[in-house]
Parts: C-alpha cells; sequence; structure tokens
C-alpha cells in the first residue's frame, strides 16, 4: 500500500466492513505493520458512530458539556486505533469501541463543581532552603547599622 491515504481509504470503502476485518487479521498474521497500520484506522473510523453514540449519552450521565464529549471521542478513537495495532484477539469491535469510550469519559469525569477538570502541569515553584552560616553577617551588620543610627 504505496498510495496515498486518501486513496487507500476510498479503496477501503468500498469494501464490506468482513472485508475490512479479514484484511486486517491477515496483516496481523503476516506482521505488515503498514497494512495493519491503515487497516486499524479503517476500522476505528468505521467505529466512530459507537464511540460518538457511547460518549455522548455516558457523558451526559456524568455530566460532561459538549466540548468534553468532542475529548473523549477524540481520545476513544486514538485509544481504539492504538488497542487495533496492539490487541488481535476480540470478536466485537463495536463492544470494543464503547469500552474505550467508557474509559475515555471517566477520564474527562467531572470533579467537584461539575466541570470537566483537564489535569494541569503542577506548578513549579523555588522553595529557599536555609544554609547554615549564610545570611547571618549580613543581619548582624544590619542590625548594628540601624542601632547606630537610631542613637545620636
Amino acid at each position: 500500500m504505496k498510495e496515498s491515504l486518501y486513496r487507500i481509504d476510498a479503496s477501503l470503502a468500498t469494501l464490506d466492513y468482513s472485508e475490512v476485518e479479514a484484511l486486517w487479521r491477515e496483516a496481523v498474521a503476516s506482521n505488515d505493520q503498514k497494512d495493519l497500520l491503515v487497516l486499524a484506522r479503517q476500522l476505528a473510523l468505521r467505529s466512530l458512530p459507537v464511540i460518538e453514540q457511547t460518549c455522548r449519552l455516558c457523558g451526559r450521565r456524568v455530566g460532561l458539556d459538549e466540548w468534553a464529549c468532542v475529548l473523549a471521542v477524540e481520545e476513544a478513537s486514538i485509544k481504539l486505533v492504538l488497542r487495533l495495532l496492539h490487541d488481535v484477539r476480540w470478536s466485537s469491535l463495536g463492544a470494543i469501541a464503547a469500552s474505550v469510550a467508557r474509559t475515555a469519559i471517566q477520564e474527562v469525569r467531572p470533579r467537584g463543581n461539575g466541570r470537566a477538570v483537564v489535569p494541569l502541569r503542577p506548578a513549579r515553584r523555588l522553595v529557599p532552603l536555609p544554609i547554615p552560616g549564610f545570611g547571618q553577617d549580613q543581619r548582624k551588620d544590619t542590625e548594628e547599622r540601624q542601632s547606630k543610627e537610631e542613637r545620636p
């Protein structure tokens, strides 16, 4: 498959789901990584309606807004492709797609005030550490100067 991705998708779109799955299983058996990636992507595209429906239904139940559901759909579709690249034993792609979608919903699930929480990088700050003997002489000098200035 050295054609462009669009031509490959167009040629695979004419095939039935079972034919694409059979090609995927052949690619797995022959360990053909290029074909495997293209066919896994095609299977994930065909499972996208299941992912979208599951994310919307489960997302509404837990209080996610539309944007959080879209993020969950994207996350689930990527995870499904990755799973198809490594997991060769499955009987129902729809069941796997729904399972991955539910997992993606759990990851963006609202916490606390009802909004979806996106984990941020922890804030980094410098913590001053006391160094024995450092700065003590300066404090003594400052105190002596202040006491001399107060005395006329």
